[in-house]
């Protein structure tokens, strides 16, 4: 490996953190660069001396910025949210000119970005369930009653970050809704309904890992422990058992997109009938992939830079520290009662010492 060899990640968050610490654990040679992406700032504040942060303001500068290196020089971007994913995959081929690599598939990002579009991608696939769903400007509560929940079709509208997933119990609440994110900024056109599903978190399942013709392996998560309670961003995550029908519907799902890259594809429980719905495939590096990581011996990031797998580590959870830490303090039961396995079975991406650091320095 050339030492010219640059390493892009392009966010600054939880994710972020772990790919940085594949990176340094495959003993990369070349330098780092971090793209400024969340008001916390996190890996550049902890790591400020061993990586470049950089600020990109729109999502089609990432091009120019890529090409201000020599061309020789091999550049491997590593996706951590999905600002940039449209625009690399149309510039595709200039950016192949410029050594330039990246994993999400070979077929345009969008319909997974948009859940109007991925909630029709595979209807004609017979392994896939999805949950109803509607654009607003469709729906109305004959169609489908409350309690339901509320979507943006997008995780950013422009550069704009849209808001998390809103479950709404009668049509007062959709009014007061609808107008608050009037005032933010957004309208009823960049909405979607969708039918509730289990809130519960244990009933909510990932299948990930990484696909293509040349490797593909699979690893099956749960949440326990999410924030908001009633559904959103796993704090204490478990390894469990590979489900084959899971993985059977995973990978007819990515052969169907032609697929290439590191995935999260994320299943949830219907209060119907007991059955896991697809709700959603992130084509990046998810929050907890960093568990998958450890497991593996870094073998995602391993294929991005084609170096060897290191020695993996035997983890049964993933946890998010400071918002656990943060449950422990309400006295939340359910952290409590798993305390003595965060202790000896999990892995954080941020240990105490990095959260400490990081509290000093911000």
């Amino acid at each position: 490996m050339k030492n010219k060899d640059v390493a892009i990640i392009t966010g600054d968050f939880i994710n972020a953190l772990s790919v940085y610490k594949s990176i340094k654990r495959l003993n990369f040679k070349g330098e780092i660069y971090v793209v400024k992406s969340s008001r916390y700032n996190l890996l550049p504040v902890i790591y400020k001396n061993n990586l470049i942060e950089v600020e990109i303001e729109k999502s089609n500068d990432i091009i120019s910025f890529i090409k201000d290196f020599p061309k020789i020089t091999n550049k491997y971007l590593f996706l951590t949210n999905e600002i940039y994913h449209q625009t690399l995959f149309d510039c595709k081929d200039v950016l192949k000119e410029h050594n330039t690599f990246f994993y999400f598939g070979n077929r345009s990002p969008f319909p997974l970005f948009n859940k109007a579009k991925f909630s029709t991608l595979f209807k004609d696939n017979k392994l896939v369930t999805m949950p109803q769903t509607l654009e607003l400007e469709h729906w109305n509560d004959n169609i489908l009653g409350f309690p339901l929940v509320l979507k943006f079709k997008k995780s950013f509208k422009g550069e704009l970050k849209t808001l998390p997933v809103k479950i709404i119990s009668s049509q007062n609440e959709m009014t007061i809704y609808l107008n608050y994110i009037n005032k933010k900024g957004f309208d009823n056109t960049d909405l979607i309904v969708q039918e509730k599903l289990s809130s519960k978190a244990e009933d909510n399942i990932s299948i990930t890992g990484w696909y293509s013709n040349t490797d593909e392996f699979y690893y099956q998560t749960r949440k326990i422990l999410q924030h908001p309670n009633e559904g959103g961003t796993g704090d204490l995550v478990e390894l469990i058992n590979l489900d084959p029908r899971l993985k059977e519907i995973s990978k007819s799902i990515l052969n169907e997109l032609d697929y290439n890259g590191p995935f999260e594809i994320e299943f949830i429980k219907s209060q119907v009938n007991d059955q896991f719905v697809l709700l959603e495939l992130n084509p990046r590096f998810w929050m907890q992939h960093g568990l998958i990581e450890r497991l593996s011996g870094d073998r995602i990031v391993s294929n991005y830079l084609s170096l060897e797998a290191n020695h993996s580590k035997k983890y049964k959870y993933w946890v998010n520290l400071p918002h656990y830490i943060t449950l422990l303090l309400k006295f939340n039961k359910k952290a409590w009662r798993y305390l003595p396995k965060v202790i000896f079975q999990s892995y954080s991406p941020i240990s105490l010492k990095e959260l400490l650091i990081y509290v000093i320095r911000k």
